[in-house]
């Protein structure tokens, strides 16, 4: 990725590059195929996914001028384009084996999929405290075992409102800045800061969007920097959260909601025109 471009290439886990091909599959979904360099494109229609064998066969246009090449293709799913490469053999019965690379990506054009939450859409991450309990009387920080009870609810505070929302025994409600189908940015105290150190996976979040609940298996940290100004005098950090382990019903889930959101211009207008 480059400072000037508005994509994302994140690489799939094996298990995910799995579950989409095997959705293009099912689907009968159409691929394109090019050369790279080139600007011409193919339309082909995938008709089965050989995972053993790690190939799509396909049924090609009338006139394919890419039997027998190495290719670039893409496909889409759920308003996400996913992008891989291969090589075409042509088949005795007239269709086209795409033997595939291992590699597949998704794509995230940030300017479409990346969704600023705050202050018009109520989004939040509730990440559980590591093997430490909130009590009444007490919060324990959750690397640095630090009792700020007062500190903690403060930040509540700060970061919840006056908003009603959901609320789990051992979860902390951090405010989400911004979130995408790979992962959010969250806004934390000073006191939480040291808990999200780059690297450190989060274990099972709850995600909470705008009334709809959502469980994220996991989530792993990939940037902790200050935010500036300071909110109401108190230091505040933003912190990056990879989502992990998304299964194939929860990435789509999390498309609609973004995609959703995203056209809902009103709210952002009233704020423009004042």
């Amino acid at each position: 990725m480059t400072g000037k471009s508005s994509a994302y290439f994140q690489e799939l886990t094996d298990r995910e590059r799995e579950s989409k091909l095997s959705l293009v599959s099912r689907l009968g979904a159409t691929i394109t195929l090019w050369e790279k360099g080139s600007t011409s494109r193919e339309s082909h229609t995938v008709k089965e996914f050989r995972k053993e064998e790690g190939r799509l066969l396909c049924i090609p246009p009338a006139k394919s001028s890419l039997k027998g090449k190495k290719v670039l293709y893409t496909f889409e799913l759920n308003g996400l384009a996913f992008f891989g490469n291969g090589e075409t053999k042509l088949l005795g019965s007239g269709m086209v084996s795409l033997e595939l690379a291992p590699k597949l990506f998704k794509n995230e054009r940030r300017t479409t999929f990346r969704l600023l939450t705050f202050p018009h859409h109520k989004v939040f991450l509730h990440i559980k405290l590591n093997e430490e309990e909130l009590q009444q009387s007490n919060v324990v920080g959750i690397k640095s075992g630090m009792s700020e009870t007062g500190l903690f609810k403060n930040f509540l505070k700060l970061v919840k409102g006056k908003e009603e929302g959901i609320y789990r025994e051992g979860y902390s409600p951090l405010r989400v800045l911004d979130i995408s189908v790979t992962g959010a940015a969250i806004q934390v105290g000073e006191l939480e800061a040291g808990a999200f150190s780059k690297g450190a996976e989060t274990g099972e979040i709850l995600l909470e969007f705008n009334g709809h609940e959502e469980t994220i298996p996991g989530g792993e940290v990939v940037y902790n920097v200050d935010m500036v100004p300071a909110l109401q005098g108190q230091k505040m950090f933003k912190v990056g959260i990879k989502f992990l382990n998304l299964t194939e019903v929860l990435d789509q889930k999390l498309g609609k909601l973004i995609n959703t959101a995203l056209r809902d211009f009103e709210t952002e207008f009233e704020d423009f025109i004042k």
